[in-house]
């Protein structure tokens, strides 16, 4: 088959050419076609050899070269063989393979090897045999409502979780050779459970005191000081047993409708639309955290504690939404219940005795012990351990100073100030901006002076550096020396 390179102007006048052909009336007869325009290049082609108008089809693409740039696949071969073009060839060329092939390969031929054609023509087989799969046809159904709007189908709902069978805690939490690991728990299978956390460090009789409220659906109250794990053990409970989990973030802006619902409009319809409380209560297994449950709203707070009791809640559209199976509550507080008028926790207040008495335990969420501390600060810095245990001991007896019983001296700092040794600040700067910016003047000052006294800024970078700290205190000599040029000796500190 012949191969012309046209130009659009080209192949309109080549289109002329052939339907002014006496035999062209025949040509499309024979093909099927109703006019010219239905002709694809590779029947047009075909149409000038037949018709033997080859010669004056290559004049009136030579009259039209360089009037505009060629529209035809084929045009490629003046420029670099890229996928692209050859795809654009092939879809140009309409329905056989070897004439796909052909359209490609016969411009190449006076410019390549056989070796090089042959290797051309091997990557072409995959696209002709795509190009060679009949169109598959989408049908798309588009419901209108009353107005003629287009009706967005819902997203599918996930399937609710369901109890999958028992686990025992030191399997779930890694400590089998504790006497808490035997207790057995359920297990779930919710999509919405949250990311297990591989450092967080358990601790056994705290983690057994909650499964077996769960297990026998007494709710819990955890109270504590800031940083001490009060929001991450129910998230770990979650986790780990498979459970949607909630957490509820209380404030003194909170609205009813955020939490339990309000009527909207969809579709130009009057629904309700179910707050986040309301829909956390239909998931099985659900556990729901409500944090700083001390700065609730008055309002707010009547409302759970009926929920609470009842398990329960009445819509005002007349439903009465049930708790789910195996749904649990407990909440999180820095104060015991009590508020607090120091400052130390703006916004809180003296929470209502019956909804506190609809908490079965009030646990008390602390400090870990020193070594199990130091695990947890291991795991989430990159920090050698002996420095984690120096910067650990320091810190637990700064938590006794007077005034410090409700500071955040918590692990949160100790990450941060271990984040910038780390990265080379020297103590006191870690020190500044994680530990004493943070604190009142009084506090501020308390703590610098403990520093000044019982943190030993070289023997802590010897830690860092793992170098083994002397016999009988510091020796003046290289290594303290370049311990001084990479951390600011701490008796500077302004």
């Amino acid at each position: 088959m012949i191969n012309i390179v046209l130009s659009a102007k080209a192949r309109d006048a080549v289109r002329k050419l052939v339907r002014d052909h006496a035999g062209y009336d025949d040509f499309c007869a024979t093909y099927g076609l109703a006019n010219s325009r239905d002709m694809d290049k590779r029947m047009l082609m075909n149409a000038v050899e037949v018709f033997g108008l080859e010669q004056q089809a290559r004049d009136i693409a030579a009259r039209h070269t360089g009037t505009e740039a060629p529209d035809e696949p084929n045009a490629f071969v003046s420029g670099p063989l890229t996928p692209s073009r050859i795809v654009h060839a092939v879809m140009a060329v309409g329905e056989g393979a070897d004439a796909m092939r052909d359209s490609v390969l016969s411009p190449l031929r006076p410019f390549l090897n056989s070796v090089t054609l042959g290797q051309v023509e091997s990557a072409l087989a995959p696209i002709i045999d795509a190009a060679m799969k009949p169109a598959v046809e989408v049908e798309k159904v588009i419901t209108l409502d009353a107005n003629g709007n287009a009706v967005i189908p819902a997203v599918p709902p996930v399937a609710d979780a369901k109890r999958t069978g028992k686990a025992k805690l030191g399997t779930l939490f890694g400590f089998r050779h504790s006497k808490f690991g035997a207790y057995e728990v359920d297990m779930w299978d919710s999509a919405k459970a949250p990311k297990v956390d591989r450092f967080y460090v358990p601790q056994p009789e705290m983690v057994f005191n909650v499964a077996t409220a769960l297990e026998t659906g007494h709710f819990v109250w955890f109270a504590g000081p800031a940083g001490t794990g009060k929001t991450t053990l129910p998230t770990q409970v979650a986790a780990r047993t498979g459970r949607p989990f909630l957490r509820c973030a209380m404030d003194r802006a909170v609205e009813p409708i955020d939490l339990f619902g309000t009527t909207g409009l969809k579709n130009g319809a009057t629904v309700w639309e179910d707050g986040k409380i309301t829909r956390a209560i239909r998931q099985p297994g659900c556990i729901i955290l409500i944090d700083e449950i001390t700065m609730t709203p008055p309002g707010i707070a009547a409302t759970l504690q009926t929920l609470l009791d009842e398990r329960y809640l009445e819509l005002p559209t007349g439903e009465r939404v049930d708790c789910a199976p195996g749904v649990w509550f407990c909440c999180a507080d820095n104060t015991f219940g009590y508020g607090d008028d120091t400052g130390m926790y703006h916004g809180t207040s003296q929470a209502n005795s019956a909804l506190v008495d609809r908490f079965a335990r009030m646990v008390k969420v602390d400090y870990l012990p020193l070594n199990l501390e130091s695990e947890a600060l291991f795991n989430r810095s990159s920090a050698p351990r002996p420095a984690c245990d120096m910067i650990v001991t320091f810190v637990s007896g700064a938590r006794k100073l007077p005034g410090f019983d409700a500071r955040p001296l918590s692990i949160r700092r100790m990450v941060a100030f271990m984040g910038m040794a780390v990265a080379g600040f020297d103590v006191s700067r870690c020190f500044e901006d994680t530990f004493l910016t943070r604190l009142p003047d009084a506090e501020r000052e308390s703590l610098r002076a403990h520093i000044k006294a019982n943190f030993n800024a070289v023997d802590f970078v010897r830690a860092m550096t793992g170098a083994k700290a002397p016999a009988q205190g510091p020796v003046p000599g290289p290594e303290q020396a370049s311990a001084k040029n990479a951390f600011t000796p701490i008796d500077t500190m302004e």
